[in-house]
């Protein structure tokens, strides 16, 4: 769930991104994890759906290596894109400003982060 003020808008990374409204400092707060928000699914979840949903998750969600869920996040943090040197970094279950972030400034992840080492999503409760 973001956590700060956000637009949507052209990136040349990949089409569609998400953009800092407002200067963010380093260390700041940006999105977390928030289950009744944003979704966990296993592999086996996933097969489950229509492959039209598939394609969706597929195209939408975060990867997390090494643990076999994928995350898809439930408002436009979905639209946050891949970047080898991203502006944000995980840090327990929130992503913060890596850098000191201007307005306007494309809001980015790098994927390849290894999500279990730095990032303590909770796996989902059984129902």
């Amino acid at each position: 769930m973001l956590l700060v003020k956000t637009h949507m808008g052209y990136s040349p990374i990949h089409g569609i991104g998400v953009f800092a409204e407002e200067a963010l400092p380093k260390g700041t707060p940006v999105w977390r994890y928030e289950p009744t928000v944003d979704h966990r699914f296993g592999q086996a979840q996933i097969a489950m759906f229509p492959k039209i949903f598939q394609d969706y998750v597929q195209h939408h969600a975060l990867p997390l290596p090494t643990i076999p869920d994928t995350l898809l996040c439930g408002d436009n943090a979905r639209y946050i894109n891949q970047q080898d040197v991203p502006t944000l970094v995980p840090q327990g279950d929130e992503w913060v400003a890596n850098v000191d972030i201007q307005a306007d400034d494309e809001l980015t992840l790098d994927y390849d982060i290894p999500y279990d080492e730095k990032f303590s999503i909770a796996p989902p409760k059984s129902e």
